[in-house]
């Protein structure tokens, strides 16, 4: 299934959800601390004022703005106002000391910014709450070393609330690869070991768990599995040869068929759920833990709580979308691909434009292509085409346009479209070789893949794709995995080097 996002810094919709979080988690504290600064006489009708916590939540919000449109005048005197009354107390003052920083910053003012936060350490008279809204602000302005500094000391500091910090401020400093390496793998370990993102945090411990079997801890390793459930990261794990020493451990744990992952997997998304069943997001788990663990009638009669049409669909958030996108792959397991064809159609028809529906127009066509329907995919492709995506997105539909294409026998079309994708390859390896397998040519398939084998993101696509049974997250499709190349005796060779195929008794049960 294609999560294929668009680009774009940091929308309209970042700087929402940033404010969003802090409303239920900073605002509150923000106005307590505000009240030791007003007058005594003031103090009794403190209860009573109302106002600060909208002001806090519009000025901080225009604060980001302010940031993203490089208007630092205007930045400095809003976090000045966000501060006010920081001189008789000084918590509202160190508060203001982290904003001023991000607009120094932004500046290229890096010393300024430095002494700033220097000023702060060990000495922050602020709690690390209001140290937070420091974090998307250094985003915004591009400084992630600056926000990776912050994230450290507030890991330190205060692990209960950093393990329930968004992943929107978290996941591009951990995504940052301009700074210290041992430093960015260190964050990721401290992370996982806190806990973070909880039952939604799998594939982060199993990179944590990948970085301490290099570097030999292997007891530090085995403490993550806990973390880890999913049926798909487990089965990864299961063939990835890098975490061969874990295999036993990893098999104990997850049982016969993966059933206890499986299980546990179902159990936490339903608990989730039902502690806040008008959560959107926690319905989409939901539905995709039914599907991983092929009980395709209990996440069938989540249907109900859907939206169903076209008319009911037009205010549907992200989540709720990809609860959507879920339960149409549900129909398709079922035998029912024309209900999932008309599922996903819907879908796309009523959403309006925004940075996440690209996902969905894709998988549209993946499964219509995967179900030998090319005709029918062409015009898609071209709507697909038109939604604002990334450069792997990109890729994904050259692959499927190239496969097409060619399938309904316009080879000379097919021939103009092909330079394209193979001068992109790099954006998505795995889809050229796809495009390519689909059109017949091994060679050239081969070639890409050995020529991407030492990319370490690329093997574990390489040893997944080439696996002798489909497994949890596989799609049955027109280029049958990489199957054409697995009797290639260099493609054998590093297959046998990366990894395994998943043992019988762990493959995936039959939907039912």
């Amino acid at each position: 299934m294609t999560r294929a996002l668009p680009t774009g810094k940091f929308p309209m919709l970042f700087r929402r959800r940033c404010v969003t979080w802090l409303k239920s988690v900073v605002f509150p504290l923000a106005t307590l601390v505000m009240v030791p600064a007003l007058p005594a006489a003031a103090h009794s009708e403190a209860a009573a004022i109302t106002q600060p916590e909208v002001d806090f939540s519009q000025t901080l919000e225009a604060y980001y703005q302010a940031l993203e449109d490089k208007d630092w005048a205007k930045a400095n005197k809003l976090s000045a106002q966000l501060s006010s009354g920081g001189r008789d107390n000084p918590v509202l003052g160190s508060f203001g000391k982290w904003l001023r920083s991000a607009v120094e910053a932004g500046q290229g003012r890096t010393a300024a910014a430095e002494a700033l936060l220097n000023a702060q350490a060990g000495t922050d008279p602020a709690p690390p709450e209001l140290q937070q809204p420091a974090l998307p602000a250094f985003l915004i302005i591009g400084r992630e070393d600056l926000a990776a500094r912050l994230l450290d000391r507030l890991a330190s500091r205060s692990p209960d609330m950093v393990r329930e910090l968004p992943p929107e401020w978290v996941m591009p400093i951990i995504r940052w690869r301009d700074g210290p390496q041992r430093e960015r793998e260190d964050r990721i370990i401290t992370l996982s070991e806190l806990g973070y993102l909880g039952e939604r945090g799998d594939w982060f411990a199993k990179e944590a768990v990948g970085i301490l079997l290099a570097r030999g801890a292997e007891a530090r390793a085995v403490g993550l599995l806990r973390y880890i459930d999913d049926p798909s990261t487990v089965e990864d794990m299961l063939v990835q040869r890098r975490y061969e020493r874990l295999w036993p451990a990893l098999a104990a744990q997850a049982g016969p068929a993966l059933s206890k992952s499986r299980d546990s997997s179902v159990r936490a998304a339903e608990a989730a759920r039902a502690e806040d069943p008008d959560n959107s997001e926690r319905l989409s788990d939901l539905v995709s833990a039914y599907r991983d663990a092929r009980r395709l009638d209990a996440a069938l009669v989540l249907k109900g709580v859907l939206p169903a049409d076209a008319a009911s669909m037009t205010k549907v958030d992200e989540n709720t979308g990809w609860a959507i996108n879920d339960l149409a792959l549900a129909l398709y397991d079922a035998g029912r691909g024309d209900e999932g064809d008309a599922l996903f159609h819907a879908l796309n028809s009523a959403v309006p434009a925004n940075s996440w529906r690209v996902s969905m127009f894709i998988n549209r066509v993946e499964k219509l292509v995967q179900n030998g329907k090319f005709a029918a995919a062409l015009p898609l492709i071209a709507v697909a085409e038109k939604e604002p995506r990334n450069a792997f997105a990109d890729q994904l539909l050259r692959r499927l346009r190239y496969c097409a294409t060619m399938k309904v026998g316009q080879t000379e079309a097919a021939a103009r479209l092909r330079p394209a994708m193979l001068e992109h390859t790099k954006d998505a390896p795995g889809a050229t070789i796809e495009g390519l397998l689909c059109a017949g040519e091994t060679d050239e398939a081969e070639k890409i893949a050995l020529s991407q084998i030492d990319d370490e993101s690329f093997q574990s696509d390489f040893v997944r794709n080439l696996q002798k049974e489909p497994l949890t997250a596989s799609d049955a499709s027109v280029w049958g995995g990489w199957s054409a190349l697995r009797s290639r005796p260099a493609i054998a060779a590093a297959f046998h080097r990366l990894g395994r195929d998943l043992p019988a008794e762990y493959l995936p049960p039959p939907f039912k």
